[in-house]
């Protein structure tokens, strides 16, 4: 499985170095994590009653994403 595996992740990052959108995209959304490329972000903080809340950012679109972006940049 390991050997399928290598070849599948080959090919996306073949695709992508060619252009591929898609597959970019793909790529920065799970191998580029840790260097922000994803839309999903936790947001955790003491909330009422010592709970601790989980956003769920997957939900929202991108231009509900950009305006939030935009709210946090205003604030921080």
């Amino acid at each position: 499985m390991e050997t399928v595996l290598d070849i599948c992740e080959s090919g996306v990052i073949r695709r992508a170095e060619l252009g591929d959108q898609k597959d970019q995209h793909f790529l920065l959304m799970t191998k580029g994590r840790q260097r922000g490329y994803s839309k999903q972000t936790q947001v955790t903080g003491i909330g009422p009653g010592g709970t601790i809340p989980v956003v769920d950012l997957t939900k929202l679109d991108d231009d509900e994403l950009a305006r939030l972006e935009s709210m946090i940049e205003k604030v921080a």
